[in-house]
């Protein structure tokens, strides 16, 4: 492949690519009179902090007693709500938690207490409750458009490298003989 055709196609391969996509989570809990799940969306870099890897939630889906979650409320706006969610930790939340609205609550914030080991849903109008179970797992991705066209576009780089240097000891035998 000529030197200038090359470069093109790793440009258009650059250009197209598109940014990773953040990580998705499907959660369920349940507690007395209470019953959600949804998905969380959290930006794809982690921070770390309390030494575990915390991911910034970013948007949130999903019902609350048969009501569809509203929005996600800004960090800080609701009992210090931080939106950080902590997927390979002992708790995915800590004492900051998540805030966010539902139909019902003017706000919501779903937390995790140390002192009793126990996940809380706190809304207002005033309403708080301990959670008999939180469950939290990845949602599985597919690759990205963006991410496929690179690969193909590497197996045609490849491709066309080897049937030029194929070409190359064909006609560096034919001279030789």
């Amino acid at each position: 492949m000529k030197p200038s055709l090359f470069a093109l196609a790793a440009g258009l391969t650059l250009a197209v690519a598109a940014p990773t996509i953040a990580a998705q989570y499907t959660f369920n809990f349940n507690g007395p009179g209470l019953i959600g799940s949804g998905i969380f969306t959290t930006a794809d870099t982690a921070t770390v902090v309390g030494g575990e890897n915390a991911f910034q939630i970013i948007g949130i889906s999903g019902m609350v007693n048969g009501g569809a979650i509203d929005s996600l409320l800004a960090p800080g706006s609701f009992l210090s709500n931080n939106n950080l969610l902590f997927p390979t930790a002992p708790s995915f939340f800590d004492i900051g938690g998540v805030g966010f609205t539902y139909p019902g609550a003017t706000n919501a914030n779903l937390y995790y207490v140390s002192a009793s080991s126990s996940y809380r849903l706190t809304s207002t109008p005033f309403s708080s409750k301990t959670l008999t179970s939180l469950s939290l797992s990845p949602l599985a991705s597919a690759p990205e458009p963006g991410t496929w066209l690179m690969m193909l576009a590497g197996f045609g780089m490849m491709g066309a490298t080897l049937r030029g240097r194929r070409r190359m000891l064909r006609s560096t035998y034919a001279h030789a003989g």
